[in-house]
This record gives structure tokens, sequence and C-alpha cells, in this order.
């Protein structure tokens, strides 16, 4: 994997990396800059949500994409973080429609275009009735006919939709054979385990209470003492670490 600290702003993450908050989020800002065609700088957005400031994470993202729509560009991803912070501020209406909103975004990562409706897919497990089942799984059944969601991060979409099993997955963090070097971080293998138990309480294979154990164990291995400090930012990356986060401290009294 790249060396994403010293790619971006090495600073501020490893301020975040050792909880130092205050004065990551400080530096955050004075280096996020809007360019044009450029999009979003990854970090702000992130360290506000890993701080759990989720307000202000949407009102940053709304901007971001904003802006990026004046140039007829932006990412998937940033309406996978933005309905992931309202999600955690509760607002699962206003999620729902941000991630809508993403399936019609220009960018994603490698080009599968499979993450805003992955979540959508989440979302009808974890708030039923929110959003029709059907139309969801009729989205992601187009989105994964596309050769690029064989591999990683497009093939999460084919084992949540039961077209391939964990085994088959886990093949797609590593290159072709021969080599077979791992090309993911531990962040894929946490993702898995997320969807997984997600599923099973769709299934019925797990109670709510069981779930949500499972989701405290998850988040309690994320921590970020317990991660190398690139493994640490692309925990930061995912959606799913807070929506997960979040339903995990639903279970607590």
């Amino acid at each position: 994997m790249n060396d994403l600290a010293s790619q971006e702003n090495y600073r501020p993450w490893q301020l975040l990396h050792r909880e130092e908050y205050v004065e990551a989020l400080a530096l955050f800002r004075k280096n996020q800059t809007f360019e044009s065609r450029l999009g979003r700088r990854r970090g702000l957005a992130e360290a506000l949500l890993w701080t759990g400031k989720y307000v202000a994470a949407v009102d940053h993202l709304k901007e971001a994409i904003k802006r990026d729509e004046q140039f007829q560009a932006g990412s998937e991803e940033d309406f996978a973080l933005l309905g992931a912070a309202e999600w955690c501020l509760g607002n699962y209406t206003s999620a729902v429609k941000a991630w809508q909103a993403g399936l019609k975004a220009p960018g994603s990562i490698r080009g599968c275009r499979t993450h805003c409706p992955l979540l959508l897919l989440l979302a009808t497990i974890l708030r039923p009735g929110i959003i029709a089942r059907g139309k969801v799984e009729t989205v992601l059944l187009q989105r994964v006919n596309s050769p690029r969601t064989r591999q990683w991060p497009g093939a999460l979409a084919w084992y949540a939709l039961g077209l391939i099993d964990e085994s088959a997955l886990e093949a797609t963090w590593y290159s072709f054979p021969p080599r077979n070097v791992r090309l993911v971080g531990p962040d894929a293998e946490w993702i898995k385990e997320f969807y997984e138990a997600a599923l099973a309480l769709e299934d019925g294979k797990v109670t709510i209470a069981d779930f949500r154990s499972r989701l405290r164990l998850l988040e309690k291995n994320s921590k970020a003492e317990l991660l190398e400090l690139n493994n640490f930012i692309y925990f930061t990356y995912n959606a799913e670490c807070y929506i997960g986060r979040h339903e995990a401290e639903r279970g607590v009294a």
C-alpha cells in the first residue's frame, strides 16, 4: 500500500492518531482548500467524523459537494460520509437522501460506484422501511455488471447480494497469482465483518443485542492506538466505521 501519511499532510493525521484532537482539527482546517475541479481534500471531514463533530462534518461536506457540482465533479465518497454524519445525528432520512444523491456522483473509488447503493442496502437492514429494498437491489444489480466491481471494494456489493461467498470476497484483497500480494489494509476485513453481521441480523441468525455486541467488539478493534498510522487513515475514510460506532452505542444504556 502507499504511504498515505507521507502523501498527505502528515502532521494533522499524526495528531489525530495520537488523539490530540484540538491541534489536529486546527491544522486540518488550516490546510483545507477547495480548488477548482479538484474536489475536497481528504482530512477535515474524516477528522470531524472521527471526533464526533457530526454537525460540523455535515456542513463541511455539503459545502464541498456544492462546490464540486459547479464543475460537474464530485466523489461518491463525499456523499457516503455525508450520509454517515447524518446517520450519527439520528437523521436517518437525511442520510438516505445523501446516499441517493450519491448515486449520481461522477467519481468513485476505482470507478465501482457501488458504495452509496451498498449503504442504502445497509439502511434497509438497520431501519426497515426507510427505503424500498427492491429499488436498492435493482440499482446494485445494475452496478455490479461492471467488470470494475469484480475487485475490492466493488466485490463487497457482490457479497452483500449473495452472489459470491466469503472466500471469493477475500480473494479480491490480493493480486493475481503467483504474486498474491495483499492490496488492502485491515479496514477491508473490518468492513467485511460489519456487513457480515448486518446480513446475519437481516437473516435472523443473530439478535439485535448480539449484533450490537459484535459492533462494539469491532469498534474496540479499530481504536487508533491499535492501528499503525497508515491503517488508521484508511479506517477514517470509511463511512461504515462511523455508522457501526453509532449503532453500537445505541445498544448501551
